[in-house]
């Protein structure tokens, strides 16, 4: 990491928001909120709790609500259907208000008592603070599968990926900025964190287990995640096909030079006596066959990418925004990218370009 900064000026209060998207997680509501608000209590800072309320089918945002009523300090972005959790992420980016902006999870295995930690790492002057993973309570298979993820990554990828470095972070007002103006569906925030090239600290912690139930993050859903990563940072696995594809060319077309003589002048040597021309012909076939279907689809990922990109569809709807005005029934100021109107259904907006971001 770089060296530390000069701490920061501080000449007025800032606005912290903390965006947690939530899928069924009625039984951590109370628990998160509790701990967030005793965090919130315990600094100088004005909090906005920003949730997202992906699709849930229990009472998670029955119990959200609920505890809206007795804070005011609570937002609630509610979704039309589950849009997937990095997709939740980007609706409360575009709704958040705070001149810093902490992204979390919901299931408590981010415990809200390292906001304090991620607010000192900024105040030393680091735009971009996030956490890493120094322990956390997995399955062998999920651990392994995980392993293999940032090994790869960081492997193939034009930007670096620091390991077991996940959503958990803070980003200032500019960072953030820049963040929604990236318009690529198939995000994957850690990896765009960096690619945004602003001075960065990392924060060591151990992962808990989460509170209640099951993870809400499948396997299936972890691999998508891990190809959007692999896909959206890297051309190394087509490049790497079209190595392997000269390299067969000349070796296939060695075999045929060698094959070809074998069978005119009846001379043999090493592995080469008595090769039946059909026998050789179909494993010849089967081998350029398996490479073929292989970079068939490697290319049909980054196809299906483009294809998601040019579509142009939404990748989320938001249903309903719930806040309670603050004391003296003024909201927030929006920022570019949210819908300041309380309840009323919105689509996700963006800055047109970076050339739109206020400049301070």
């Amino acid at each position: 990491m770089s060296a530390a900064l000069p701490p920061r000026a501080e000449n007025k209060v800032e606005s912290v928001s903390v965006i947690i998207p939530l899928l069924n997680e009625e039984e951590s509501v109370d628990l998160l909120v509790n701990r967030l608000q005793a965090v919130a209590d315990s600094l100088a800072y004005g909090f906005e709790f920003l949730f997202v309320d992906d699709g849930s089918s229990d009472a998670t945002l029955a119990r959200l609500l609920a505890r809206q009523a007795e804070d005011s300090r609570i937002v609630v972005l509610e979704l039309t259907r589950n849009w997937g959790h990095q997709n939740a992420f980007n609706a409360g980016l575009d709704h958040a208000h705070g001149d810093l902006l902490i992204l979390m999870d919901g299931d408590l295995e981010d415990p809200p008592e390292l906001i304090p930690e991620l607010l000192a790492k900024w105040r030393e002057g680091y735009p971009v603070v996030f956490t890493v993973k120094e322990s956390r309570v997995q399955g062998r298979l999920r651990h392994f599968l995980t392993l293999v993820y940032y090994r790869l990554v960081r492997a193939t990828s034009s930007v670096e990926l620091v390991e077991q470095a996940g959503m958990f972070s803070l980003l200032d007002h500019n960072a953030a900025q820049h963040l929604r103006a990236l318009r690529e569906r198939n995000k994957s925030y850690p990896m765009l964190r960096s690619f945004l090239g602003y001075r960065q600290a990392s924060i060591k912690y151990h992962r808990p287990q989460r509170a209640h139930g099951r993870p809400r993050q499948t396997l299936k859903k972890l691999l998508s995640d891990g190809l959007n990563a692999l896909f959206s940072f890297s051309l190394v696995p087509i490049r790497l096909f079209t190595v392997i594809g000269f390299g067969l060319t000349l070796i296939f077309a060695l075999l045929s030079v060698i094959i070809l003589f074998v069978r005119i002048t009846g001379t043999g040597f090493w592995i080469f006596y008595n090769v039946p021309g059909s026998a050789m012909a179909v494993i010849l076939m089967l081998t350029i066959a398996s490479f073929q279907i292989t970079f068939t689809g490697i290319l049909g990922e980054y196809i299906g990418r483009i294809y998601d990109e040019v579509r142009g569809r939404p990748y989320y709807l938001v249903a309903a925004i719930h806040r309670r005005p603050a004391a003296g029934g003024r909201s927030p100021p929006a920022v570019a990218g949210s819908d300041p109107v309380a309840t009323e259904p919105s689509i996700h907006h963006r800055p047109s370009s970076p050339q739109d971001l206020p400049h301070d």
